[in-house]
């Protein structure tokens, strides 16, 4: 479930601005991906696969960022490093490619999303094969041929006349969001994970510090 809100007072989260930081983190995640999967049906009910697949290229790219930053605060917490478990956390919450934020706060500058997509790839085949959809979505997402006349138009090679219209084939490309749905499966795994680890981060740091003071 997503958080509606992340307060400070709570008397969990009032032990620990990293515990805070680790928590916003999560349900900012979460929420995109409601959004995002939520984006996914109402464009393909709506006949709209372009949109479908904007929004499960989009989807793909979020759950990747969870899997990573799950994996690199367990790391954290497993050696005890309670710095790096809040320095992950805010790096992840307040990731930027604006190069004047990054020249203020150099720990915030984000990943590209295809070199966090191929440190997943090596994980597992599952993974690999979710690389390889992402890679046919994204051709599909720029205004290249497959993102344009393949999607909306259908050529008679005999009359050499093309018909273009909203919708051609939708039903060709449900597997690639599939890939999509799949991860979103499995990431429900690393949610919880991370939920799981707030009350750990919270006595780990186990200081009392009003979240809110920087």
């Amino acid at each position: 479930m997503r958080p509606a809100t992340v307060d400070g007072a709570d008397q969990e989260l009032r032990l620990s601005k990293i515990a805070w930081k680790l928590k916003s983190l999560i349900a900012a995640l979460l929420h995109r991906v409601v959004a995002l999967s939520d984006g996914v049906a109402l464009a393909m009910n709506a006949k709209s696969t372009l949109i479908a697949i904007l929004a499960a290229r989009a989807l793909i790219e979020t759950l990747a960022v969870t899997a990573l930053a799950r994996s690199q605060i367990k790391d954290a917490v497993a050696k005890a490093d309670i710095e790096q478990v809040g320095d992950i956390s805010f790096a992840w919450l307040m990731a930027t490619r604006d190069a004047s934020l990054v020249a203020d706060f150099p720990t915030t500058k984000a990943l590209n999303i295809v070199t966090v997509l191929d440190k997943l790839a090596k994980t597992n085949d599952v993974l690999k094969l979710i690389r390889d959809q992402y890679d046919w979505l994204s051709e599909i997402c720029h205004p290249n041929g497959q993102g344009g006349f393949f999607l909306f138009g259908s050529l008679d090679r005999a009359t050499t006349v093309v018909t273009f219209a909203a919708e051609q084939n939708p039903q060709r490309h449900l597997d690639n969001l599939h890939a999509a749905l799949t991860l979103l499966l499995i990431s429900e795994d690393w949610i919880q994970d991370l939920m799981r680890l707030i009350p750990t981060v919270a006595l780990m740091h186990g200081v009392e510090e009003p979240p809110c003071d920087n």
